[in-house]
């Protein structure tokens, strides 16, 4: 366990010490959890955890000899190992929950935003196509941005059509609108 690690199970481990339970009943409680779950796994049960499901697959593979080539650092003359791989082997395979949300909160918060501003601007609520659409009337073709640039891009084109009080009666006016503006980043 490295004790500077902000992650996996040392994270857990802060966690659990946090209900005012000793470092070493909170190691060994969580130590012992984990044993457990690799033990399910070695036998291919399907273990679940917050957020999803965690199982083992098998992964069919064809059996193989390779050569390894290496020096002797005490000598220096090289050698050779022959390695074999037996082809089947198992892989940890980890299923979402349908329910997990990944999305982040400051895209969600923007995505508000948005939605809040279409409705001033069209008297209507946003629906996916009016998004897509409005989103490739912002998109730069010189880049390549993240969803979150896009966001920005279209917040704030639309807080100034906003603020300069114009309103619209369909799409296609908003989005002439919106490509006019091109200079606002």
């Amino acid at each position: 366990m490295n004790s500077h690690s902000n992650t996996g199970r040392s994270r857990v481990i802060r966690d659990v010490m946090a209900q005012d339970i000793s470092v070493r009943k909170a190691t060994k409680g969580v130590n012992a959890v984990f044993a457990c779950m690799t033990r399910a796994l070695g036998r291919g049960e399907q273990v679940e955890i917050p957020g999803g499901w965690i199982q083992t697959k098998e992964w069919k593979g064809e059996p193989r000899r390779e050569r390894h080539r290496f020096k002797n650092v005490n000598t220096g003359e090289p050698m050779l190992k022959f390695v074999s791989h037996k082809g089947t082997r198992k892989i940890v395979n980890f299923t979402p929950d349908e329910d997990l949300n990944l999305a982040s909160p400051e895209l969600a918060t923007k995505q508000e935003e948005l939605e809040q501003l279409f409705s001033q601007l069209m008297g209507q609520e946003i629906t996916v196509l009016d998004l897509e659409m409005l989103l490739h009337a912002v998109e730069d073709t010189s880049t390549v941005p993240t969803n979150l640039e896009l966001f920005d891009r279209l917040l704030a084109r639309l807080r100034e059509i906003v603020k300069r009080g114009s309103s619209f009666t369909n799409i296609s006016l908003l989005l002439s609108g919106l490509r006019q503006l091109t200079w606002i980043r």
